[in-house]
């Protein structure tokens, strides 16, 4: 008998959560899970070079809700963070590879009923202008030789999240057979 899997009911209720449970800590098992999704994301060449550095200490939390200008301040809440890593001298698709990582950690971690956010640390400065991935780099003793791509946050959601109505979906952005122009309606 095949299992059913509904993986479609994950992508189409996911939402990016902001306001968290202050409260309320993963168990070590969801935590397994949710980096066991993250492990098994597809690589290029099957390598796995993405790496992963869990945070659950508040004070680490606090110093990384500050890593950008605006738009992670929700680290400070979260009973988790896992800071997503690459290796440029591994692979030349870690960029690739840890997206998916984190892709894949995000659409398990809802079907368990937990929400998340991904907050861009990669390209990005700190309110002071510093490059935001250095800031993290030392926060958390990080090697130059891995990339840091993103922070996670991880928690149970403080509030409604209601699903994106499927008329918000951009289909006109998928072409078939070829590139088309949008046709620009005159009248």
């Amino acid at each position: 008998m095949e299992k059913e899997i509904k993986v479609m009911d994950a992508i189409r209720t996911r939402r990016s959560i902001r306001i968290y449970h202050p409260d309320r800590a993963l168990s070590p098992e969801q935590v397994q899970v949710i980096m066991e999704a993250g492990l098994r994301a597809p690589s290029s060449m099957n390598r796995h070079t993405t790496q992963f550095v869990l945070v659950e200490d508040k004070n680490t939390l606090e110093a990384l809700s500050h890593a950008r200008e605006k738009g992670i301040a929700f680290l400070k809440d979260v009973p988790l963070a896992v800071v997503v890593l690459g290796s440029p001298m591994e692979c030349q698709q870690w960029l690739a590879d840890a997206s998916l990582a984190i892709g894949y950690m995000q659409l398990q971690a809802w079907e368990l009923g937990i929400g998340s956010c991904w907050g861009d640390i990669h390209g990005k400065v700190t309110p002071s202008g510093q490059d935001a991935a250095e800031y993290v780099r030392k926060i958390l003793d990080i090697p130059y030789q891995l990339e840091v791509l993103a922070v996670l946050g991880f928690g149970y959601v403080n509030g409604d999240a209601p699903e994106r109505p499927a008329e918000s979906l951009k289909w006109e952005k998928i072409h078939l057979g070829k590139y088309q122009m949008p046709r620009e309606d005159k009248e």
